[in-house]
Order: structure tokens, then sequence, then C-alpha cells
């Protein structure tokens, strides 16, 4: 009897164990994605995304946006906090008050993104070569990515408030 609550009490440590690990790796993740995004919990975020150009509503959206909206809408919620849909062209307040995510690129297609890479992203250029087939690229730090049927990029920013520090990155999506 003395061997069987030895044992009991080895798997009930050992279970705690591995639960509490588990529980901390978790936040730490959660921890990490709340620092990156600049979002914590009960905090606003803004999705900024352009009116689809061939629709007449001001609320029509492309349905490649409406994917990245979903997943920018996913993870403010896993790191608890409230995403709040707005158009391209409706106030939103200063800019680094609210974390803030712009779909859409700034060719014509999202004013906001423009003002962004104009005023903020002073490195980065970005370019139209040729309007019939539409090949874009950007330019960030001497390195040019252009825009092809089997490579899109992201341009992600991250700045704060009054002092404008940002950083920029790029990657393939």
């Amino acid at each position: 009897m003395g061997d069987l609550l030895i044992n009991l009490l080895a798997s009930v440590i050992a279970g705690t164990a591995v639960w509490l690990a588990g529980f901390l790796l978790r936040r730490r993740k959660l921890n990490q994605a709340r620092a990156f995004f600049g979002l914590t919990a009960g905090a606003r975020c803004l999705l900024v995304v352009s009116r689809h150009a061939s629709s007449p509503r001001e609320f029509s959206v492309h349905r490649r946006d409406v994917a990245a909206l979903v997943e920018l809408a996913t993870i403010a919620r896993e790191c608890g906090a409230h995403a709040d849909r707005v158009g391209e062209n409706q106030p939103t307040g200063e800019i680094g008050r609210l974390t803030e995510f712009c779909v859409g690129g700034p060719g014509g297609a999202s004013p906001r993104s423009v003002t962004h890479v104009r005023a903020i992203l002073r490195g980065v250029t970005y370019e139209t070569f040729d309007e019939e087939k539409r090949r874009r690229s950007f330019t960030v730090g001497g390195t040019e990515y252009v825009y092809s049927p089997e490579t899109s990029y992201v341009l992600l920013a991250r700045f704060w408030g009054r002092s404008v520090d940002a950083r920029c990155s790029s990657s393939a999506a």
C-alpha cells in the first residue's frame, strides 16, 4: 500500500510539473507576441483596410484583404486586444497612439499606407513600373523587392508616439 501511495504522489508531482512547464511556455509565447505587436490585454488596435477598387460600395473589401484582416484580428484576440476595422479615409487619431495594421499596399490602394511610408519610413521607396502588368516593387536599405505571382512581401514597421523610432524589415510571405 505504501508503494502505491508513493507512485501516486510521484505521478501527481510529475503531472503538476508538466502542466506548470506548459503553462509557463504558453505565457512566455503570449508575452513575446504582445511585445512584438505592441498589444496588451484590453487595449484597442486598428485594422485599416482599403475599399475594393472595382466596387462602388464604401465598405467593400477585396477577398485577399479580408483573409489578412481575419488573421490580424485573430492575433489581436489572442493577445487580449480589441480590434476595430476602419476605412482608409476615416480619422483614427494620432499616429503611434494605437497599434495599427494597414492592409493593402501604398501603390494607390491605401492612402494610409502611403502616408506611413512617406512620413515615417523614409528609407523605404515604393515604385510602380508598369501599370498594365501592375509590376510593383519597394526598396529597403538598397535592396529591391519586386512583386511577382509567386512572391509577395510584407513591410513591417514599428514606431512609437512622439519620438519616432522606426525599424523596418521585410520578408517573403
